[in-house]
């Protein structure tokens, strides 16, 4: 039954830390990704008989901003991945999150991807470690979208990936030890959405 195994994770807690990336480096539009020192740590506790509701804190980025409810890409990835897993979850999960973000929102760093990776991550940790990197990196694209920042986020380090017939294929490599990357954050705001709306169509 659905609850027998809520019951099980109830109140237990876990933390996570996963990095900001850049992504469509140079002529990889899509496929080519870099982790970067920036990091989003967050900690989730089960909330079992909470009625669903959940309880979210922001330190830093996202502070104020950030979706309290389902929508939130921790919770799709951390609830996808749960789902994927055990099946359907119960209505009266809950949640109690406490997120600590270097990742700025909308500036081209991925900040959505470590979110939603962090939530399958999350995911994997409660049930004991059962998914495996390619199974996690599919789940966290299909929340999520594109691979590059995804596989980024999720296996750090250089990553060349691609959505192929059998699914999400990546690459990782080790950057270089003397790779420094200097970020640009500018205080305006775009959407990927709106991001490559803007770009030609070839």
């Amino acid at each position: 039954m659905v609850t027998n195994w809520l019951a099980e994770l109830d109140g237990r807690r876990v933390t996570v830390e996963v990095p900001a990336s850049s992504a469509n480096l140079g002529a990889g539009y899509d496929c080519l990704g870099v982790a970067l020192g920036l990091f989003n740590r967050i900690e989730v506790e089960v909330r079992g008989w909470s009625r669903g509701e959940i309880e979210l804190t922001v330190d830093g980025e996202g502070q104020g901003e950030l979706a309290q409810d389902r929508d939130n890409r921790f919770i799709l990835g951390l609830e996808r991945a749960l789902a994927e897993v055990r099946g359907e979850l119960p209505t009266g999960v809950g949640w109690r999150i406490e997120m600590r973000n270097q990742v700025p929102l909308a500036r081209g760093l991925g900040s959505s991807a470590a979110a939603t990776v962090a939530g399958v991550l999350a995911a994997n940790a409660l049930l004991g470690g059962v998914l495996d990197t390619p199974a996690m990196l599919r789940i966290a694209c299909e929340v999520e979208g594109h691979p590059d920042n995804a596989a980024a986020a999720l296996l750090g380090g250089f990553v060349v990936s691609a959505q192929t017939e059998d699914g999400v294929e990546a690459l990782r490599f080790d950057a270089t030890r003397d790779l420094r990357a200097v970020l640009f954050i500018p205080d305006l705001r775009l959407p990927t959405a709106d991001m490559r709306r803007a770009l030609p169509a070839t």
